[in-house]
Order: structure tokens, then sequence, then C-alpha cells
């Protein structure tokens, strides 16, 4: 019954090692063959590392002897056999049968070089715990190493070979004449890696979080696109795609691969010693900490001795134990106890946010409007924020991993840890499903949904926004892989690989975000590098007894990549974004080929598009009273100065145009007879004949008639002559004198008359109100546009995306519609006009 029991006990012997894991390398025909061949059968392998010079290992295997070298009857565990030292039966004998001494070999290796091969050496003078001949220890306890024989290795390897594993091999050999394999022990020594290294992998990665974090709010406050806004800079208002290219990836992006790289960490498989220990210093991403709040335990150590010893069953165990945690019940409180208390934090600083900004709207009577419509949206986006963007994985894979380990945790934790997943999943349902019912797409980047469900869409294009459906779904299957699935790390590693294989197809199939800001070209990268990784990681599956050199390789080969994803990716980016914030800040950057501009633009079209009306008088309806600029004037292409937008363009916000417009309106090529006010260098009076103007300097008043011209007739502008034409032959027929008297005093130095558009704007006057579009200014002046009437004739140029030629293309449209883009609409009946423009010409 007892060589029964010694025989079960081989056989779970690597799940027992209790301070570094080893295996059992005799070869399997060995330790099953019967009778039980003469052996020795490991139980635990004690490693300690002085790491102080000179580095001094030291190995002790402890386990029991078992089995026989010759056919013969076993004797009873109480026969005088066992104590009788000529009798080796049963015993490893310092000299065998073939006079040779049993022999002890050991070497320990570092990837694929050895870092010491010791020679050959007597066993018996190793041993530590018993004497040769080493018999059986039939009445031992085999949990107690104090009751089991044990021998020990000694080498002072002269450094500390930190953030490394030492992969030793043990062998003993009998003297015998067949030199059978006694004993054969593999086990993975990693020293401790020192408070160098281990606040190198714990504030490098914290560091680069951080700099991302103050690079994107620089961009979004500083940057010429940027605003002082809370409310516009915390939600991306406006999408303008130069501030989208600075502040993407942004902080959740960085903080979320942090954390796949630490859950990566965590899967159920047979890592390199060295692998566990250095992800395990960023488990801050997951709000994992050196605390117990369940168990109120003192801790787990997992440096012994100088050596890394983990225990853990399942992966997120083991890195429980490295980050000291005392029981797998403390994971999931320790992340939900920080995450509650982040999210009170936040409401809290919002609230008085809030408050202190009412106290000073009220102590400067400002007019602004009343911030209550936008601290529901803020707060709740900013938990939307939490639980969406950057804490969503650790939500999902340790409430998950909680429900795993449910058989032995309190049931309340249970109960609460499946009441936040349950709450997490129907919210999710709730925004994804408004996101997907609201119509048109241009609501979801309105201020209030867009600080509240702004977070989830606010990097994306106008139609892209349903497409925050995909990384949610991918998260969250994430999640799934590293929590529920922790029975099964090639499980695992089948579903993470899916996941990015998908993203990859998603991001390059619907191009969510726009081309200007490179961020699909990001996302792909990140993405196929966190593919690459987890394919290598099949290496690690146990079932495979892939060597411990190339684990090792391997293993620093995955750390690599996702250092210089965090460096290049992050860090860099980070750097380039400060630089260029910096450099526009002191006018350093170069001017926009059209504008001029060297902070960009002032206004986007989303902006434009939410001003608020003037509260002013309504003034009446004028063909030309319009305020908006509606051509952009390069230096390449400049119209006429009667008929330019230049005079739009330079009107101050407040000041009238309705009087200086009355001029065109009336195709004077003079404009109007007299200013309302003195303007800034001139005034304009009559001349002494009554055909033509004078000009004095400011300051003069000159009596006299004011000017007179008899009116021209008017013609209707949709007549069958071009009204253009018609207007300048009665104007040369009537009017030539004064047109001459004009023409010779616009030649003149520097008192000729500056024309209308460069007039002052400081004219008094009410202001006028919001324009209406439902009158366009060019039909009262050119007539109907040709392309309302139907014509064959195709059109080339980017000026005229209405033609067929540009219609030719309406197919394609119709195509890409199906992918989310949409067709091209008609213009609604009632709608006055719209501007439609062609795409840029190729450089």
């Amino acid at each position: 019954a007892l060589r029964l029991l010694l025989l079960c006990t081989a056989f779970i012997l690597p799940a027992r090692a209790a301070f570094v894991k080893f295996q059992n390398c005799v070869d399997q025909s060995i330790q099953d063959i019967q009778p039980l061949q003469l052996q020795w059968i490991p139980y635990f392998v004690d490693a300690t590392f002085d790491t102080s010079y000179p580095n001094q290992l030291q190995v002790t295997l402890y386990g029991n002897v078992s089995g026989q070298q010759v056919q013969g009857t076993y004797p009873p565990p109480n026969s005088p056999t066992w104590t009788n030292d000529n009798d080796t039966f049963g015993k490893i004998a310092n000299i065998g049968s073939g006079d040779k001494f049993a022999t002890l070999f050991s070497k320990f290796d570092d990837l694929s070089y050895s870092a010491w091969d010791a020679p050959a050496a007597k066993f018996c003078t190793h041993v530590t715990q018993g004497q040769c001949p080493l018999g059986p220890r039939f009445y031992a306890n085999p949990d107690d190493p104090s009751d089991l024989a044990a021998f020990q290795i000694t080498h002072n390897f002269g450094s500390p070979y930190q953030f490394s594993t030492l992969a030793a091999t043990v062998t003993v050999v009998s003297g015998d004449t067949a030199a059978q394999t006694l004993a054969c022990v593999t086990a993975n020594i990693t020293p401790a890696f020192g408070s160098a290294i281990n606040n190198l992998l714990t504030w490098l990665p914290a560091a680069i979080l951080i700099f991302k974090g103050v690079a994107t709010l620089l961009a979004a406050i500083l940057s010429p696109w940027g605003s002082s806004d809370i409310f516009r800079w915390s939600s991306n208002y406006g999408r303008d795609e130069d501030l989208l290219r600075l502040v993407t990836p942004g902080f959740g992006d960085c903080l979320q691969y942090i954390q796949f790289v630490v859950l990566m960490g965590s899967l159920t498989l047979n890592y390199p010693g060295f692998f566990q220990p250095a992800v395990s210093q960023a488990a801050w991403s997951l709000l994992l900490f050196n605390a117990s709040y369940v168990t109120g335990g003192p801790g787990h150590q997992s440096v012994v001795d100088g050596v890394y010893s983990l225990t853990g069953t399942y992966g997120i165990s083991q890195i429980r134990q490295l980050i000291g945690m005392t029981a797998p019940d403390d994971v999931w409180a320790c992340m939900a106890v920080w995450l509650a208390v982040i999210a009170g934090i936040i409401i809290v600083l919002c609230q008085i946010g809030f408050f202190s900004r009412w106290v000073h709207l009220k102590l400067t009577k400002s007019s602004e409007q009343d911030l209550l419509p936008k601290n529901i949206p803020f707060t709740l986006g900013n938990m939307i924020r939490l639980a969406f963007n950057f804490f969503i994985l650790p939500i999902i894979a340790l409430s998950l991993f909680q429900l795993v380990i449910a058989p032995v945790s309190p049931t309340s934790v249970i109960a609460v840890a499946a009441v936040l997943l349950a709450v997490w999943i129907v919210s999710a349902i709730w925004i994804l499903r408004v996101i997907f019912i609201t119509k048109p797409r241009t609501l979801l980047f309105d201020m209030p949904a867009l600080l509240l469900y702004g977070p989830l869409y606010n990097t994306y294009t106008d139609t892209a926004a349903p497409f925050a459906f995909v990384p949610i779904l991918i998260t969250f299957m994430r999640g799934v892989s590293f929590g529920a699935v922790q029975p099964s790390g090639i499980a695992q590693l089948v579903i993470l690989a899916v996941c990015e294989i998908c993203l990859l197809i998603a991001l390059n199939g619907f191009l969510p975000f726009a081309n200007y800001t490179s961020n699909n070209a990001y996302h792909t990268t990140f993405a196929a590098v966190r593919l690459v990784t987890i394919f290598l990681s099949i290496t690690f599956i146990p079932s495979l007894n892939v060597s411990e050199s190339a684990k090792g390789w391997i293993g620093y080969t995955i750390l690599l990549l996702h250092g210089c994803v965090l460096v290049f990716g992050f860090f860099l980016n980070s750097a380039m974004t400060v630089v260029e914030v910096a450099a526009r800040s002191f006018g350093l950057a170069g001017r926009d080929a059209q504008t001029g501009q060297a902070r960009g633009s002032i206004l986007h079209w989303r902006m434009l598009k939410k001003r608020q009306d003037r509260p002013v008088a309504p003034v009446q309806r004028e063909s030309l009273a319009s305020h908006a600029a509606m051509m952009r004037v390069s230096d390449a292409h400049r119209r006429s100065g009667s008929f330019s937008s230049q005079q739009l363009l330079n009107q101050a916000g407040g000041s009238p145009s309705t009087h200086r417009m009355s001029g065109l309106d009336n195709r004077s090529s003079g404009g109007e007879g007299m200013s309302d006010s003195p303007q800034a260098g001139f005034v304009y009076v009559p001349g002494p004949d009554g055909h033509g103007p004078m000009y004095g300097r400011t300051g003069l008043k000159l009596d006299g008639d004011t000017f007179y011209r008899p009116p021209r007739k008017r013609t209707m502008t949709n007549d069958a002559l071009n009204p253009i034409a018609e207007n300048r032959k009665s104007h040369l027929s009537q009017d030539s004198a004064k047109l001459a008297a004009v023409t010779a005093i616009g030649r003149g130095g520097a008192d000729s008359p500056r024309p209308p558009f460069l007039r002052d704007r400081a004219d008094s006057g009410p202001p006028s109100v919001r324009t209406d579009y439902a009158v366009r200014e060019v039909d009262q002046v050119y007539g109907q546009p040709l392309n309302v009437e139907n014509t064959r004739k195709l059109k080339t140029g980017p000026a005229d995306p209405e033609g067929p030629a540009a219609n030719a293309q309406t197919w394609l449209q119709g195509f890409v519609g199906l992918f989310g883009r949409g067709k091209k609409k008609d213009k609604e009946a009632g709608k006055g006009f719209e501007v439609v423009r062609s795409s840029r010409m190729p450089p």
C-alpha cells in the first residue's frame, strides 16, 4: 500500500511544488515500469540566490527513494534490511556494482548560453538530509521537507542574472554497470529583479501614459484648432481633422494597450520565468495593488530568498501573487474599490467645477447660458468614458474571473461582481441602441449628446458613429477570454486571435477615422502587433514542451514589441504633438497655402453651423444682405471689385451692410453718394458740376447739394438678354461722362477713392440678423444658374460638381452607400439653395 502511495504521488509532483516549479525529467518508461525501478522521486525544489557578490545560488532538492535496481522481493518497511548499510537493495549506494560512484551532474543555462556546466561530482557528498546508502523513508511526511531526504548544489555565479531565468537541469546516475538514471529534475529559477528594474518597469509605462495625457490636453487646449472651453476640448466638439490628428491616439488608447500587455501575462500558460514578473509591474493599469480587502490577510510574498516563487493554478492567480494579494478573492474587490473611488472623485470634481463656474457667472453678472443642461451629460459622459474607454478590460475580465472562482469565494463578492457585470452590459446595449437609432447622425454631434455619448465616437468621421459597436464588442470578447476562459490557455489564445483579426478587417473595411489623422494606420498597427504577440504566445502552451531557451527568446521578443508600441506609437507621437503645439504657439509653423494663416482655420463648418442669432431688431430682407462668406478668394483667382465677396468677408461682426450693398444692387460702379458717417481718411462730397465726386481729408466739411443721379431703367433678371450686358449698354449710353470722370479721378494718386469693399466698416446703424438664404444674391445679378436646365454638355474642372460628368459616378456613390456613406440627396423643395463643392484637385 505504501508503494502505491509513492507511485500516485510521483504523478502529481509538479503541482505540489512549494518553492519553485519543477518537472521530473526521468524517462516516462522508467517511471511506469513494474516493478518500479530504483529512482529518486522529487517533492520540492528550493532555490536561494544571494543578490550580493559573489551571487551565490543554492539549490536544494527534497524527495524520497523508491524502487529496486535488481529483481527480488521488496522488503517490508520494518525489515532490518533498511538499517543495514551493507545491504544496498532498494538504496542509492555510493559505489555501485560497476565500481563507480553515484554521480551528480548539474547544468544551468540562460537562454541559449550556458551559465554554468558543473563537472561530475560524487552524489553522496552533496546529500544534506540522510546518508549513503540512501534508502526510502517510509514514515516521512511528504508535505514536510524536513522529513524527506535532500541533496544540495551550490555555485557562485558572479552576476545577479536579473531580468533573466536560469534553466537548471540536475541528473543523478548510479554507479552500477548499467549506469541507469536515478534522478532527473528540471527547474526554472528566476532571480529577483531588484528595485531598479522594478521601478523602471513600473514607472516607464506610467510616465508614457502621463505624458500622453499631458500632450493630449495641450493639443486640445493650446493648439490653433483647440479651445479653452472644457466642454469643447473634452468632447472633441467640431472634430476638426487637424485637432484629431494631434489628440489621437489618445490617453484611453495608451491605457488600454498597457492593460492588454498585463492581461496577456495572466493567461494560463507556461511562461518563461521572467515574463510574468515583468508585466505584473504595470498591474496598476488594472487598478490592482498590494491590498487584500476581502481576506484582510498579510499578503503574499512572491520573492523568497531572492527568487520568484509562484504556485497559482490560473494565470490571474499568479499575477495576484506577484502583486502581493493574499487570495484570489481579493483581485476583483481591489479593482472594484479603486474604480468606485475614481468614479466618486470624478463626480465630486465635476460638481465642484459647475458650482464654481455658477458662482463666477453670478459674481460677474455674465449673460452666459445656463450650465444646468450640461451638468448631467458632462458628468455621465465622464462615467461612460471611465467604464467604456479606460477600464472596460479590467471590469469585464476580473468580474468574469470572480465568477470562475465562485465555488471558493464569498457569496457577497460574487453577487456584487454579477451586478456590476450586468449593469455594464445593459448600459452598453442602451448606449449603442441610442447611437444606432439616432437620425440624422448629426444630432449625435450636438453638444449635449457629444458630452454624454461622445467618448465612444467623437474621433470618428460623421458617418462612422455606429462603428463604436466594434471596439466595444471586441474589447468585451477580450475580457471574456482573459477572465472566463482561465481554465484553458489554448482557448484563450484562439479567442484573442479571432478578436484581433476581426478588428483588422473592420478597421480597414470601414475606415472609421479620417484619413488625415492617420488613426486608421495607428490602430491597424496596434492590432497587428497584438496579433503577432498572440501567435508567438502559442509556444507557451504547456503541452508543446518547448525548450526554455526558445521560450525565453520569444518572451523577450514579445516584450520588445510591446515596448516599441509604447515608445514609437505613444511616446514619440506625444513628443511630436507637444513640439508642434509649441511651434505653432510661437508662430514657427508654416502658413497655409491658400489663406496664409499660421494658426490654421479659425472656424470650422460645424461651429459656423451652430452660430446663434444676434439679438437685434429685424430688418427688411434684401437680396444682397448676406453676411456669409460663401466663397474663399485665393491669390490666384480674384473677382471684380463691384461683385466681389471681399466686401462681405471684410465686414465687422456687427457693422451694417445694407446701405453699402445697395450701391451694388443699383449696379453703380461708383458706389453710393454719401456715407452715413465720416470715413477713415476721406470724406465723400459732390463735385461742383454734379458730374462727379470730390474727395477731401477727414474733418473737411463742404456745403452743397447732395449727389444725385437719375435712376436707370431696371430690367428683370429672367429676361432673354443678359442683364449684365443690357445694364452695361444703358450705362455706357447715359452716363459715359460720369464714368470718364470717375475713372480719371480713380487713377489719381493718394486721393483716389477707395472701392466699396475697402470702405470703413464703422458705419452706424442696427446690425443685421442671421442671414436668410431663401434668396440668393447671385440669382439677382446673374440670373438663374445654367445647371437648372437640362443639358448634355459635359463640363470639366473641379468647379462643376453638379454636371453630367460628375453625375456619371453616381452608381459608385450608391455602391459605397451600402457601407454607410449614403447616396447623394436631391435638393429639398423650399430649401432655397445649397452650396455644393467638388473634391479638391490632386496636387
